[in-house]
């Protein structure tokens, strides 16, 4: 017997049409079914006016009491450390003329100082420095004596000078406001005078012309003057 292939499904027997129709649902309701239904987008929130409440509020800071309000310490004030301190320097003998301004000035201020007695066994000296740059007296200028150096019974300078070292028995002062230097109960030797100028410590000479550093020799009881002492300051 002939098939007619053109009745297709519906010339199948009614049981199998119905097994074919289940298993179509079955296979369409374990793939999910229909399409996936679009996730909405979020609304953004509708924006609140703002109220008077929500107003920033000022701070208020209290006042602070006034300086002459505030209590009194019961503690004494304690001296301040930089009051100005007492010289270790002797105090120059007053003399009659000003701060010198030439080199003859400086020679009559130098003839009118008075040396202190020296304690026996030491020697007392007095002097006026004198800038040959300045044509004055060295005013309120830091100094240091130190020791010559014994060179086979010739005494010369150090090597260099870098500042007193007391330990080692150099003396330390300042000279006042018009030059004069005054150093009392120095032991008796041989010393060089140096005069401090910004980072440099300057040699001092008996003349203006001199070129080697003046030597200063101090005898036991004896008062000393050396009249000026010049250097190129500052």
């Amino acid at each position: 017997m002939k098939t007619d292939r053109k009745r297709g499904f519906l010339s199948w027997p009614i049981w199998g049409r119905l097994t074919f129709l289940l298993a179509t649902a079955a296979l369409i309701a374990a793939c999910g079914g229909s399409e996936p239904t679009p996730t909405p987008s979020p609304v953004p929130p509708t924006p609140v006016p703002p109220t008077a409440s929500s107003a920033p509020t000022a701070t208020t800071t209290e006042a602070t009491p006034a300086a002459a309000n505030a209590p009194e310490s019961p503690l004494a004030q304690p001296a301040s450390p930089l009051a100005a301190p007492q010289s270790p320097l002797p105090t120059p003998s007053p003399v009659s003329i000003a701060s010198p301004s030439t080199p003859a000035e400086a020679a009559a201020l130098a003839a009118q100082l008075t040396i202190s007695e020296p304690v026996t066994g030491k020697g007392s000296l007095g002097l006026v420095l004198y800038s040959t740059s300045l044509h004055k007296g060295i005013p309120k200028t830091g100094y240091y004596m130190t020791a010559a150096v014994d060179d086979n019974g010739k005494f010369i300078p150090p090597a260099v000078y870098l500042g007193p070292k007391l330990e080692n028995g150099d003396y330390a002062g300042g000279s006042d406001q018009n030059g004069v230097v005054l150093v009392d109960n120095v032991p008796p030797g041989h010393y060089y005078l140096m005069v401090w100028t910004p980072y440099s410590w300057l040699n001092t000479f008996d003349n203006t012309d001199e070129s080697y550093p003046a030597l200063i020799t101090v005898t036991p009881g004896e008062k000393t003057n050396l009249g000026v002492l010049y250097t190129d300051w500052p």
